[in-house]
């Protein structure tokens, strides 16, 4: 199995508002796996070095080069309800680059220590701007193959295959779990990966201030119409084209 190295940059590289991490890959194919070794700052919330394995899937008729686990996610989860935080992953708020990093399942951030309150500024169809985009930053590009955060269409194709019931995405090549959501209450954060709800960002703009979404409960796959405020904090499971 090919592994793909990523180069590590200085911790003041973090800041920078380009792609962290330079893939070496050539376009055409999907990887076995990318290691990347993160740098806590302005995108990863944690100093940790990954191996994300990659998998093919073509639901949407062509294939498309997926991870098998959450970004930032150390493990891949061993269920549909599988709340540790090693198969979380982190946080993002839609639109913005920042992760965030919760040592525990509950409870308060690790890292950063306080979120961003300013919603993104967007608009129905539009993307996640490059420049923010976490997969991007992160993850690089395979020839002109950029990773990213998964669009409406990504995820309207995967609904289209699996929402017969709520454990065929986990059951599925995408291994899609219930791994919890950033909100706020009474000042303390909740993530509760494991709990009957699972939401992953698309990279698809709903309205001046919402993205869309994919998730999914014990009963059902909620269509990628549904859209949540930016604010809140869900996992990303980046793709690209081989």
């Amino acid at each position: 199995m090919k592994k793909l190295f990523y180069l590590l940059l200085p911790a003041w590289f973090a800041a920078a508002t380009m792609p962290l991490m330079g893939q070496t890959c050539a376009s055409g194919y999907c990887p076995g796996s990318i290691t990347v070794e993160h740098v806590q700052g302005k995108v990863s919330p944690q100093t940790i070095t990954i191996t994300y394995p990659v998998v093919s899937n073509s639901a949407s008729g062509s294939p498309v080069c997926w991870l098998y686990q959450n970004l930032g996610a150390s493990t891949a989860p061993t269920a549909y309800n599988d709340a540790t935080a090693t198969a979380a992953g982190w946080y993002w708020q839609w639109g913005f680059a920042q992760g965030y990093y919760f040592a525990t399942a509950t409870g308060g951030l690790t890292y950063p220590l306080t979120e961003n309150t300013t919603a993104a500024t967007t608009s129905a169809g539009a993307t996640w701007p490059a420049t923010t985009d976490p997969c991007t930053l992160l993850l690089g590009t395979a020839g002109s193959n950029s990773w990213h955060v998964p669009s409406k269409t990504d995820w309207n194709y995967i609904y289209t295959a699996y929402s017969s019931t709520f454990a065929a995405g986990y059951y599925s090549a995408l291994k899609l779990h219930m791994a919890g959501g950033m909100t706020m209450s009474g000042g303390v954060h909740q993530v509760n990966p494991g709990n009957p709800n699972g939401v992953y960002w698309s990279g698809t703009g709903a309205n001046s201030n919402s993205g869309y979404d994919l998730g999914f409960n014990t009963n059902t796959v909620w269509a990628t119409t549904d859209f949540t405020n930016s604010l809140y904090g869900f996992p990303i499971r980046c793709c690209r084209l081989p």
